[in-house]
């Protein structure tokens, strides 16, 4: 019920996307699929059972993100793999410190995430 607006964005989200306009622009669009790779894998591995969870905890309408990502489109991490094995041993190397560094990044947002839920607990105590 919530306006995205009225969220503020963690510098770490603003890293995490914005770093892939960078790599797309000036190193090269095929680096693009390790942040692919690490979303889609994080998705399939563990997407059903957070889906579960958010849908029993706060409805269908609430939980539609998990659900496509989690549930639609499982077939993407297998797509990605089987493209990347076409790429020069120079590409795998972008394409593999682009999945290290999101992998940060986005250990980062949730760890900014835990942290500001834990300020608001403290705070209504």
């Amino acid at each position: 019920g919530r306006n995205i607006s009225s969220i503020h964005e963690f510098p770490s989200t603003s890293g995490f996307y914005q770093s892939q306009y960078y790599l797309i622009e000036h190193v090269t669009p095929v680096a693009f699929f390790g942040y692919i790779l690490i979303l889609e894998g994080l998705a399939a591995n563990f997407g059903p059972e957070l889906y579960s969870k958010a849908l029993a905890a706060y409805g269908a309408k609430a939980s539609s993100f998990l659900k496509v990502h989690s549930t639609e489109d499982p077939d993407h991490v297998e797509k990605a793999f089987v493209e990347l094995k076409n790429l020069s041993p120079e590409l795998e190397a972008i394409v593999i410190k682009n999945m290290t560094c999101a992998q940060g990044l986005y250990n980062n947002m949730l760890i900014e995430c835990a942290s500001e839920a834990n300020q608001r607990l403290f705070k209504a105590a």
